[in-house]
């Protein structure tokens, strides 16, 4: 059998396996038209095929069952003894092995079957083994070792994983809703850090994520996987043969994304769907799709055009599956039983927030789901704590249920007190269950409005006109008769965040220093929300400009989280980043200087060079440089970062468009004015979409800039004019520029009238 014919088999085989038995035939039938070869060769592998679920869904490095070994089995390899063959994938076979001298280590190799070492396919083998090589993040299945065989074949060394498939882990194990999304995170760290090194898994299921006994998974099988910058994913298709079924590449059909299945370009939000279809399965037990037609055509139908059922629906049916020529049944009894334990619950836990959430990672089109598996990560988290998802619209209702519901017990008792002091009634033993029922809802609703009426004026405070949520203090006074003082600071600390958000910093200022102090009186100061409480509240007071009380903060959380967290960590990188900008503002260049190189280091060391943190981070260090007078060494990093961030957002995102805002400026010293004419007007393109006044006037102050470096002053000055105001209320130190620029305009302005005057 050709190298060719067998990696087309192999791809029919993994396809047929998802399918009842009785549909594979008509499957074949279809796909394996006029290539009788092809047909005989499927046949016969899914002839010696005991279970279909089983021989799919079973990672080639779980290593608990025995198969027939081949020639390799008593062999030895490099510094490793072969016990016996375990799997078999399309290019390779793996084996358990151990180590052949004393130290005792249990291991899975992986080594490329004979027949198919071709060129090509060794290419890909090695390719494969350079992205594990790449990929060092502790819910990663690691690579160990690699080498070359004494027949030529390569293989590489792989650790050995024992455990069980996501899905059955948590069934096994009865895991509740919110076990299994904490679980789920850790799948999304291991997705997001293969994304950060540029490669994209393409098969992320069941059977490639093992849990431990540890409760760690493990993200296996890079077999499919590719590189975005390498092999520049995100502007071709697949390479493998493709399926006339589907015109696509190698999958698994059922958490194949709606691009997978057309053939076209596959990127991030291609492991974003598939994360989405295991999320619906590990919430729900079903697929995301009710099929008529439970036909391999079916299913590409249906993930291409139909919408998918939502979660908390999809618990209370009922669906049949065909799994190893036994035929059986989901229903809400079977499937609850195992997660809430009643349909009904069930189904509560999962309307709403986590109905979104879901939805939104399922939606056809890459550009309407989140823009990174981190953001999807993030929202769950975000459900987790109480807070409003970024998936569902955030409305003034939506995010007041959401506060209500965190605190509703706390808020409950002073709702009860307030509304018995206004009215008299009484909690006697005479009341109806009805009564009782009546002025609960009474009290729910009392409170309710309440919140939305001081979270309005929150948000319609005019803070840089100075005013200051007096009655906020009242309302916080009533409060502490009632609720517990911690639980009060994260209520005011996420309100100041809000505000910070829409640029009231002077009253954000009041809600974060309120906030930090009742956390320093209750908790440890190494507990993480008191450190985080600080640099909240170092920050605003850096936007203030009151930088000797931020310096203080700053240095005091960079003291904390060094402790806590060692000085090798995100926390601690971001207070040496948070501390160098400070710095910088300052006009301490040199130590500016010495904590942002320690930071972005950190960052690439930890995340890789592709990160968003590192994006940022380049960006931080290139406006020092700027700063500096290094125009050379600024535009490098403003590249830099601009590379990161439109692989993993996109051009018209609002950080690329704020690299190129800076960028400008830096072209204009090198000279460079129709660059920087270029940069300063996608920037501006790009803030005019949907973001906020100041901004847009910001960038349309640099686009002036850049157009009166070229004489082009009549067009120059209505931008300047318009902006100036804008930017010099928001900050003076932006609007200085615009102010300059104006200046050489109305000078030249004056030149020009003398000249026409001298010609008249």
């Amino acid at each position: 059998m050709s190298p060719e014919l067998w990696e087309q088999v192999q791809i029919v085989v993994d396809q047929s396996l998802h399918l009842a038995a009785a549909e594979r035939a008509a499957f074949l039938d279809k796909v394996c038209a006029g290539k009788p070869e092809l047909k005989e060769e499927v046949g016969s592998l899914l002839a010696g095929a005991e279970d279909a679920e089983t021989f799919i869904e079973e990672p080639v490095f779980s290593l608990h069952a025995e198969r027939p070994a081949d020639s390799v089995s008593e062999g030895r390899i490099g510094s490793y003894n072969i016990r016996h063959q375990v799997g078999s994938g399309g290019m390779g076979s793996v084996y358990l092995a151990s180590r052949a001298d004393d130290f005792e280590k249990s291991v899975a190799i992986k080594i490329l079957k004979r027949g198919m070492d071709t060129d090509e396919i060794v290419r890909r083998f090695e390719h494969e083994r350079q992205i594990l090589a790449n990929l060092d993040h502790p819910n990663i299945s690691k690579l160990l070792d690699g080498g070359t065989t004494g027949d030529g074949r390569p293989y590489f060394v792989m650790e050995r994983v024992e455990g069980e498939p996501i899905d059955r882990y948590c069934d096994d194990r009865r895991l509740s809703t919110r076990e299994r999304l904490q679980l789920f995170r850790k799948v999304c760290s291991a997705v997001h850090f293969a994304h950060q090194n540029l490669v994209v898994h393409r098969d992320l299921k069941p059977g490639n994520i093992l849990v431990t006994e540890g409760a760690e998974p493990k993200l296996l099988d890079f077999g499919i996987a590719k590189l975005l910058e390498s092999e520049k994913l995100s502007t071709q298709t697949p390479t493998l043969p493709l399926l006339t079924v589907a015109g696509a590449g190698p999958m698994t059909p059922p958490f194949a994304s709606p691009e997978q299945v057309r053939g076209e370009a596959i990127t991030t939000s291609s492991d974003i769907y598939s994360l989405g279809v295991l999320l619906f399965k590990l919430l729900t037990g079903h697929q995301p799709y009710r099929l008529r037609d439970h036909s391999m055509s079916g299913l590409f139908q249906a993930i291409q055009e139909e919408d998918p059922t939502k979660p908390s629906d999809a618990v209370l049916a009922t669906d049949e599956f065909s799994r190893g020529g036994k035929v059986g049944a989901l229903t809400p009894e079977s499937v609850s039983e195992t997660r809430e334990g009643d349909p009904k619950a069930l189904h509560r836990r999962l309307t709403g927030d986590l109905d979104s959430i879901v939805l939104k990672t399922l939606r056809k089109e890459p550009k309407d789901r989140y823009g990174s598996v981190e953001q999807l990560s993030e929202d769950i988290g975000r459900h987790l704590d109480g807070l409003p998802v970024l998936a569902r619209q955030g409305t003034l209702a939506y995010q007041t249920a959401k506060f209500f519901r965190r605190h509703k017990m706390r808020l409950f008792m002073l709702g009860a007190v307030l509304l018995t002091g206004l009215s008299g009634i009484g909690w006697g033993v005479s009341q109806t269950q009805a009564e009782r029922e009546r002025q609960l809802a009474a009290h729910e609703r009392h409170i309710s409005e309440s919140l939305a009426d001081l979270m309005e004026r929150l948000h319609t405070l005019d803070p840089e006109a100075g005013e200051v949520p007096g009655f906020a203090g009242d309302f916080h006074n009533e409060l502490r008769l009632y609720v517990d003082d911690l639980k009060l600071a994260t209520i005011l600390n996420d309100q100041a965040s809000i505000l910070q958000n829409q640029g009231g910093v002077r009253t954000a200022e009041v809600l974060f220093r309120e906030a930090l102090d009742m956390k320093r009186r209750l908790i440890d100061e190494q507990h993480p929300s008191v450190i985080r409480g600080m640099n909240n509240l170092a920050e605003v007071l850096e936007t203030l400009g009151k930088y000797q009380e931020a310096e203080e903060l700053y240095l005091e959380t960079l003291e904390l989280r060094t402790r806590v967290h060692g000085r090798e960590s995100l926390e601690t990188a971001l207070t040496l980043n948070n501390l160098g900008v400070l710095y910088q503002n300052t006009g301490d260049f040199e130590s500016a200087d010495h904590l942002s190189r320690e930071s972005l280091e950190i960052r690439k060391r930890l995340l890789g060079s592709g990160s968003n943190e590192v994006g940022l981070a380049l960006n931080n260090r290139a406006f020092l440089q700027q700063l500096r007078g290094e125009f050379a060494a600024a535009e490098a990093d403003y590249n830099e970062a601009l590379q990161i961030f439109r692989t993993r957002y996109g051009p018209d995102d609002g950080r690329v468009a704020h690299v190129l805002r800076n960028l400008a400026p830096v072209l204009l010293a090198r000279g460079d004015y129709e660059g920087a004419l270029a940069a300063a007007e996608t920037s501006l393109s790009i803030r005019q979409k949907d973001f906020k006044n100041w901004q847009i006037a910001d960038a349309e102050s640099v686009l002036g800039e850049c157009l009166t470096a070229l004489g082009r002053f009549d067009e120059a000055e209505p931008l300047l004019i318009h902006s100036h105001p804008v930017i010099e209320a928001q900050t003076g130190s932006n609007a200085r520029q615009a102010r300059e620029a104006l200046a050489r305009i109305e000078a030249f302005k004056k030149v020009r009238a003398a000249a026409e005057i001298g010609t008249q």
